[in-house]
């Protein structure tokens, strides 16, 4: 080993060391953010499923899967539900996410481990509140494992097989499309020659091992009544929620075909697939890869980028799992050449590469970290406080047994619910589902049962939130002309301000 590759190793470890400090600084940091947008109403759903023992589909209506409302109930009975709490839940998962990744990528180097799990770590916390605790991040948790058990030196065996049959069935309990990183799993799976029987018992196990979470998931819902409101879900809600875009505009037909292929390439063209080739360049031209590792790592690439394309939706949390592959990929520049000697010039090349990389990784992260952190936060630009604002009045406006209705989606009503501990009047936590789609019969179902609930028991408010974009397009409508007349024969405007109005309960002469 001669000079110059000794000098490689310790430039890339201060590399590494210096991404690492800049990721622990914006994990200091984070702690000071508070949730926002989806995370307070799985919170809040989550707080229902532990405190008042309600149970998904049956008693609130929402269109996430199973696994997303345990991992979401673990949060709030272990952690609460503070603003710190979903801070150290979130950095918590981040800790399994970074250990696995690691785990995953220790075979080319200790180096190219460390760099992906700091490049990992700075894209996240690059993403603010956008990217805690969505779907997708949770979802990480069991694609990392999933990469870090392939990564693994020992050949398939039946616990192997069943392990890795658990981690996808996690996953699809989370979001069924991330089943498509198993095609590139298991096809490198399956290239290992072990002889039919022990392919036979390892698929055998797999095959147990997804089935039995997924079976024990269906027996919970039965058991709770849960099981056909699930499937109404599934089979008359989803295909009709599918139909619409980022903006909430419904599309449908050669429309829906052409805003895919346009987020399809609005995905193609980033910075992300660019670095994860260079990545894989460096690794190929260092000697450390065969032909079938390239094909692996290549074909989660692809995967990760065509995953957006099977729900039509391409918001930047829908791409965490593009992010973290292609990131993951990129590091594999920091690899251990084959031939130190001879590959000493490509080695310092990967070296300058990576350094770039961190380098950018660090300047997009950390900012935006402390801005969050200490500058005005997402719940007083993006929804204009209106969540702190909701929960005052609450606190010294609600009596015992109050109930109260958000009309909202996430523009804070839920939010300020959560904070004052105020409970729901009917299984419905917003509105927007009421506004597309308005003649399928679901739809009708949906509108004359939050009618008949209102009715039958009125509660004591409504939480209007204004300004939120509707669903608009073909087959939407802009009002709901039956609750909006019983609204105002009923109720009143107890506060306004800029971006929510709080209807109270007309008092009965008597």
């Amino acid at each position: 080993m001669n000079v110059r590759t000794l000098d490689t190793g310790a430039v890339k470890r201060v590399v590494c060391l210096l991404a690492g400090l800049a990721a622990l600084a914006c994990a200091i940091c984070s702690l000071w953010w508070r949730a926002a947008h989806d995370v307070p109403i799985l919170m809040y759903t989550a707080r229902l499923m532990t405190e008042s023992h309600a149970v998904p589909y049956r008693d609130f209506f929402d269109m996430n899967l199973p696994g997303t409302y345990w991992m979401m109930a673990g949060l709030v009975r272990f952690f609460g539900c503070s603003d710190l709490a979903v801070r150290l839940f979130d950095l918590t998962l981040l800790g399994f996410i970074l250990a696995l990744t690691f785990v995953g990528l220790k075979r080319w180097g200790m180096e190219a481990a460390v760099l992906g799990v700091c490049l990992v770590a700075l894209r996240y916390f690059a993403g603010t509140w956008r990217f805690s605790l969505q779907r997708e991040y949770l979802a990480l948790v069991p694609l990392s494992a999933v990469l870090a058990w392939t990564a693994r030196p020992q050949p398939c065996s039946c616990k192997g097989g069943a392990l890795l049959g658990v981690l996808f069935a996690w996953m699809a309990l989370i979001k069924p499309q991330l089943l498509i990183f198993a095609v590139p799993v298991l096809l490198f799976t399956f290239g290992e020659k072990l002889g039919w029987k022990r392919f036979a018992r390892f698929g055998l196990a797999l095959a147990v091992g997804f089935l039995l979470p997924l079976s024990g998931c269906a027996v919970w819902l039965i058991w709770h009544g849960a099981w056909r409101p699930f499937l109404e879900l599934v089979t008359e809600y989803w295909p009709l929620y599918g139909q619409m875009s980022g903006t909430h505009e419904v599309l449908t037909g050669a429309v829906r075909w052409r805003y895919i292929m346009r987020g399809a390439g609005g995905v193609l063209w980033t910075w992300y697939p660019v670095v994860a080739c260079i990545g894989i360049s460096f690794w190929a031209g260092l000697g450390r890869v065969s032909r079938q590792w390239l094909l692996f790592y290549g074909s989660l690439v692809v995967c990760s980028m065509l995953l957006p394309c099977f729900s039509g939706q391409f918001w930047e949390y829908h791409r965490i799992p593009f992010y973290y592959v292609t990131l993951c990929v990129a590091a594999l520049a920091f690899a251990r050449p084959a031939c130190e000697k001879r590959q000493a010039f490509l080695s310092w090349s990967g070296v300058g590469w990576g350094f770039l990389l961190a380098a950018l990784c660090v300047g997009i992260a950390l900012p935006r970290t402390c801005s969050e952190a200490f500058g005005k936060g997402v719940v007083e630009t993006e929804k204009g406080g209106i969540p702190d604002e909701v929960a005052g009045y609450l606190v010294t406006h609600l009596a015992a047994g109050d109930r109260v209705q958000p009309l909202d989606w996430t523009g804070g009503a839920v939010h300020g619910m959560l904070i004052a501990h105020a409970l729901p009047a009917t299984r419905f936590l917003y509105d927007f589902h009421f506004y597309h789609h308005v003649s399928a019969q679901f739809i009708q179902r949906l509108r004359q049962e939050f009618l008949s609930a209102i009715k039958a028991a009125p509660p004591r408010f409504f939480i209007d939130t204004m300004g939120q974009l509707r669903p608009h397009g073909e087959g939407t409508s802009a009002s709901f002309k039956e609750f909006e007349e019983w609204l105002a024969d009923h109720y009143h405007v107890a506060a306004s301000k800029s971006g929510y109005r709080i209807w109270e309960r007309n008092k009965v002469r008597e």
